[in-house]
């Protein structure tokens, strides 16, 4: 289930969770076997992470307040446990202020009782991996992409990478805040 940034910045779609035929059926599941039902917030458009999308949204605050708390009446209103953040291709001006919109989605998550985690690429590095993380309640290192359709030919996640990846992260971000994820596709 995703919530999307619109292309704007200030809102979400959420057409995933008010439209979704097996939604009531996913809820019930996840309430019988005691599992966390958290939808994700993405920036993907198409085929792609868009760069633009996620500027506009972290390059005025009004917006990262607007969706912040849009997000929130969302996950109490349909009962979720909480978010995943996955916005990627982040342009590095747009960094530090990704940080804040994390910490503003924290902010309004915590009196709600939900749970914050954030998708932190291999590529931007562990620097901004731990900012990343600091005000969620984990972090999921994405020890994949080592390879794609844009570059050389390669495996999506070779041992070596996902070790190297795995082991840089952890020597800076507590392992209790860190999980790692695995590119299962192809």
């Amino acid at each position: 289930q995703w919530l999307r940034l619109r292309a704007n910045g200030t809102y979400v779609v959420a057409d995933d969770l008010d439209y979704g035929p097996n939604l009531v059926e996913i809820k019930t599941r996840c309430k019988a076997n005691e599992t966390k039902l958290e939808p994700i917030l993405t920036n993907y458009e198409g085929k792609e992470f868009s760069a633009s999308t996620a500027h506009a949204l972290l390059s005025n605050a009004v917006n990262m307040d607007r969706v912040a708390a849009s997000i929130t009446r969302k996950l109490v209103s349909e009962h979720m446990d909480g978010l995943n953040v996955d916005i990627e291709d982040i342009p590095p001006a747009d960094r530090s202020a990704y940080v804040q919109f994390l910490s503003r989605l924290h902010n309004a998550f915590s009196g709600a009782g939900l749970e914050l985690s954030v998708d932190l690429e291999a590529q931007v590095g562990v620097d901004w991996q731990v900012k990343y993380v600091a005000p969620c309640d984990f972090g999921v290192l994405m020890a994949y992409d080592e390879h794609d359709e844009n570059g050389a030919p390669g495996p999506i996640s070779s041992w070596g990478f996902v070790e190297s990846t795995l082991r840089a992260a952890a020597q800076i971000i507590p392992t209790n805040k860190l999980v790692l994820g695995i590119g299962a596709y192809s």
